[in-house]
């Protein structure tokens, strides 16, 4: 059995992490003094980062025994820890779960959620399974549809308790009950997000070179197209700058290093075909971050004409990997075939 410390994680690979920043700009302060006051300083906090990590590693611990098959032993024989670790882990962790778990549970009996789902609720409190609880909570969200009438606390506390239920389910290998309306976070980087890869699904062969280009630049994720000959007479590609790390969001980490550069490097681009008679346009837009996820709704635009003589968006895409690959470029890419 491969041990945790054998397995390659997403920190050594990934430009661009906090981690890197710190140190680019220690190693770029021109006052010596200075430096050496700032080294103490990092040093200090990197002390207090490592008590949140031997939490947050705890924490994992116990969502270890969630997985299908696993329990304590199983568990410490995987990480090389002894046993006893393991239960402590689990035992702090759990109890504390259950108790989130079942407020959530409970605040459903106040609101019409139909007779059925309360039983179900009953039982689920009055038990100890954590899976049964985010069953019961992720069916008890979908069953209730007046949300408009939750105060705003109550609402984000329900959200929140469904969001860690649907967590839960996925690390317990338990397929999802009913699906999640929620728009998918961003996973970066060099990734594209399900919703992204569903939307792609939709768009016909019009886009779908121009949509694997984009993709094979790092950092960002192409969101599909868009084609209106009747209404507009033109056509759409859109991409997302990645977060700097996997599996968080822009506003936690901030944006993806290499992301944020293509971004530039693509708006250049746009900009000279603009200037050079394409009938190419580019545009930034977002929806209400507020109702969205901060961070996660900014998106840019490349727009084109599908009147005869424009360019079409295959041959944008061939523009663009041109281009890169005469030295504008600033890394080696493997472009799709």
């Amino acid at each position: 059995m491969t041990k945790v410390d054998e397995v390659p994680t997403g920190l050594g690979d990934v430009s661009g992490t906090h981690i890197e920043l710190v140190l680019s700009y220690l190693r770029s302060i021109p006052d010596p003094v200075q430096r050496i006051r700032e080294c103490a300083a990092a040093a200090e906090r990197v002390r207090g980062v490592q008590k949140h990590v031997a939490t947050i590693r705890r924490h994992a611990v116990y969502e270890a025994t969630l997985r299908p098959g696993a329990n304590g032993e199983s568990v410490a024989a995987e990480l090389g820890v002894s046993p006893k670790a393991v239960s402590q882990a689990t035992v702090t962790y759990r109890r504390q779960e259950l108790a989130y778990l079942k407020s959530v549970a409970q605040e459903y009996f106040r609101y019409p959620v139909g007779e059925v789902m309360k039983r179900e609720i009953g039982v689920a409190v009055k038990g100890r399974d954590v899976v049964q609880l985010a069953r019961v909570i992720v069916r008890s969200h979908e069953e209730w549809h007046s949300w408009d009438s939750l105060a705003e606390k109550t609402w984000r506390f329900l959200d929140e308790g469904e969001q860690r239920a649907r967590q839960i389910l996925s690390v317990a290998g338990v397929e999802s009950v009913l699906p999640d309306h929620r728009p998918s976070r961003l996973s970066g980087p060099n990734a594209v997000s399900p919703d992204s890869e569903r939307r792609a699904d939709r768009v016909d062969t019009f886009y779908d070179w121009p949509i694997r280009v984009l993709n094979a630049l790092p950092g960002i994720t192409a969101l599909g197209g868009r084609r209106e000959f009747d209404v507009a007479g033109e056509w759409m590609l859109s991409w997302q700058i990645l977060p700097a790390l996997p599996h968080t969001t822009v506003f936690e980490t901030g944006p993806h290093r290499d992301g944020w550069a293509i971004t530039e490097w693509l708006v250049w681009f746009n900009r000279d075909l603009a200037r050079a008679g394409k009938g190419i346009t580019s545009t930034v837009t977002s929806p209400p971050p507020y109702l969205n996820q901060p961070g996660e709704s900014l998106s840019f635009q490349t727009f084109g004409s599908t009147k005869p003589g424009s360019l079409t968006p295959t041959e944008w895409a061939r523009m663009l990997t041109e281009t890169w690959d005469d030295g504008t470029g600033y890394m080696k890419i493997t472009w799709p075939a």
